[in-house]
C-alpha cells in the first residue's frame, strides 16, 4: 500500500467519524431545544405555585394560559371551553391567568395566579400547557390554534369550524 492510498482510506476513515459526531451534536441540540419551549418553572414538573389545581383523574390536563388584555386569548377562550365541554371524559382543562376575572364553566377549572403563572406560562400568549397525570409538564405550544389540541383529544374527528390563529 502506497502512502497516497494509506492517506486517502485515513481522511475518509476521518469524515465517517466526524458525521457521526456532528449527528450526535445535533441530537444534542434537538433534545436542548424541547427542553427550553417548556416555561422555565416547569422543566422539572408541575411548580409548587400551580399544586392548587385539583388532582388529575385522567391520564392528560390541558392548561390554557392567557394575559389580561390578550385579544386572542379572548377569541379562543370561547372555543377552549367547548373542546372541554365536548372532551370531558378524555382529559382535563384549565384556565391559567396571572390576573384578570375569568368565568368558570362545566369542565374548565380556573386559576388565576401570578406565581402559578410565571411557572407554567409559556413566553408567548395564549398558550396550551400540557400535564401528565404524574404532575409533569410534557408540552407548551402556542394556543392560537385550538386544531392541533383537538385532533390530539380526537384523531378521527376534522375540525368544521375555523379557529383563529
Amino acid at each position: 500500500m502506497n502512502f497516497t492510498t494509506a492517506a486517502l482510506i485515513l481522511a475518509w476513515l476521518a469524515i465517517i467519524v466526524l458525521a457521526f459526531g456532528f449527528a450526535a451534536l445535533l441530537q444534542q441540540v434537538r433534545i436542548l431545544q424541547a427542553a427550553l419551549r417548556l416555561p422555565a418553572g416547569a422543566r422539572a414538573g408541575l411548580p409548587e405555585s400551580a399544586r392548587s389545581l385539583r388532582p388529575l383523574t385522567t391520564s392528560r390536563r390541558y392548561v390554557f394560559t392567557a394575559e389580561p388584555g390578550c385579544s386572542i386569548c379572548a377569541e379562543v377562550l370561547p372555543e377552549f371551553r367547548k373542546l372541554a365541554a365536548t372532551y370531558a371524559g378524555v382529559a382535563e382543562f384549565a384556565v391559567l391567568a396571572a390576573s384578570g376575572d375569568y368565568q368558570r364553566s362545566d369542565g374548565v377549572e380556573v386559576l388565576v395566579d401570578a406565581q402559578a403563572y410565571r411557572d407554567l406560562a409559556p413566553s408567548w400568549s395564549p398558550g396550551i400547557v400540557v400535564i401528565a397525570a404524574d404532575g409533569t409538564v410534557i408540552e407548551a405550544v402556542p394556543g392560537g390554534d385550538l386544531r392541533p389540541l383537538q385532533a390530539a383529544l380526537d384523531p378521527t374527528s376534522t375540525p368544521t369550524t375555523e379557529v383563529p390563529s
